[in-house]
């Protein structure tokens, strides 16, 4: 059907393959204003839409507010360290940073701020895959370069299944 839709509009108007197409350009709220060295890594939105996380090479993780598009907080995992993948709950209260061979856990209060909630685990091996577990924000799932997923409880912080 789209092959005679587009067919016909050629024997109407031959001019018609001579057309320049014009891309529509979504909007663009606001640019990532890390250092200039910094090169994203990993993004996520919040199931509720309220939060976009950035983690970077440089070791930050940004968090930004929407709809505004505002920065809201930076985290630091420190200089030599790089964000390799991040997940954020379903509830929005847990940022989970995967960096080398470390899961980190960061909580938001009631100030709406996050803060380190300390290590999870470790993998054997660098992590390079961070999920959240839904429906729960209780789980979280990493997966490692040596061929390695495991499931970890955030609550307690404690690892509760690994695959190879």
């Amino acid at each position: 059907i789209i092959r005679l839709m587009i067919a016909r509009d050629i024997i109407k108007d031959p001019a018609f393959l001579r057309k320049p197409i014009t891309p529509k350009t979504p909007p663009v709220y606001s640019s990532y204003s890390a250092d200039s060295e910094a090169i994203i890594s990993s993004l996520r939105f919040s199931a509720d839409g309220r939060y976009c996380v950035v983690g970077g090479l440089d070791g930050t993780v940004s968090v930004w507010k929407f709809p505004q598009a505002n920065l809201h907080q930076e985290l630091s995992l420190g200089k030599w360290v790089r964000v390799n993948d991040l997940a954020i709950t379903p509830d929005s209260n847990r940022i989970i940073t995967g960096s080398g061979l470390t899961l980190r856990l960061w909580t938001r209060d009631r100030t709406e701020e996050f803060h380190d909630g300390g290590v999870v685990g470790y993998h054997n091996g660098s992590i390079v895959g961070v999920s959240e577990y839904p429906p729960s924000s209780r789980y979280v799932v990493s997966t490692g370069d040596v061929g390695s997923v495991i499931i970890w409880d955030c609550s307690v912080p404690a690892l509760l299944t690994e695959y190879y």
